[in-house]
């Protein structure tokens, strides 16, 4: 089925698909910003 753009309408987002791409990308994103956070906590202290 197409898109109104044109395009190709993209799959659903199923249990394993979130769990093969979508698990990871927010585990890791969710690290850097701890890891962020805790590097800038310090400055808002003064």
């Amino acid at each position: 089925m197409k898109c109104r753009n044109g395009g190709i309408r993209p799959a659903p987002i199923t249990a394993k698909l979130w769990n093969k791409r979508g698990l990871p990308v927010m585990l890791v994103t969710c690290a850097v910003a701890s890891v962020l956070y805790l590097l800038v906590y310090p400055l808002y202290l003064h």
